[in-house]
């Protein structure tokens, strides 16, 4: 038929097709990703002693197509993760924040409370934020649901004696 045409598999091992056009596979998909925007809390602490603070957390949809469907929530969770051991210690939960129609490139702040009685063992640790859709999410890739950074690329970092 005119208008028409097919794609042939070039190779079993990547699944590479080959034809004059492109396709976006990843077109329909939304893609949260986030940074630091700000940390209100000390980066030196003694061990095992009450740890009380914030930090505000940028989510943004970075698809240029697509808005979050409605109604749409996540849990952003912060943790603090050891250097020595890869341990993660959470430090707050903002739970069921929305981000119901998010829109292509637009961002919004979350503000994430700590307050952790015990406070943490002697250690270098670095604070991450991970956001958890509460429902079911399409998203383009799952990799950047977990942030290290601010916008600038620089790192928090807490020593605990």
């Amino acid at each position: 038929m005119r208008g028409m045409f097919r794609c042939r598999e070039a190779s079993n091992r990547n699944n590479t097709a080959t034809y004059g056009k492109s396709i976006d596979v990843t077109r329909g998909y939304v893609d949260l990703s986030g940074s630091f925007c700000s940390v209100n809390l000390a980066t030196t602490a003694a061990a095992r002693q009450r740890l009380r603070g914030s930090v505000k957390v940028q989510i943004r949809n970075d698809v240029a197509n697509v808005p979050l469907p409605p109604g749409q929530r996540v849990d952003v969770v912060l943790v603090a993760k050891s250097q020595a051991t890869g341990i993660e210690h959470e430090l707050g939960t903002a739970t069921g924040q929305s981000v119901s129609l998010l829109g292509p490139g637009r961002w919004r702040t979350i503000h994430v409370r700590v307050d952790k009685r015990d406070g943490l063992p002697a250690g270098v640790y670095d604070l991450r934020a991970r956001f958890v859709p509460v429902q079911p999410l399409a998203e383009e890739s799952l990799a950047n649901n977990e942030i290290a950074t601010d916008r600038s690329g620089n790192r928090y970092q807490l020593q605990v004696d």
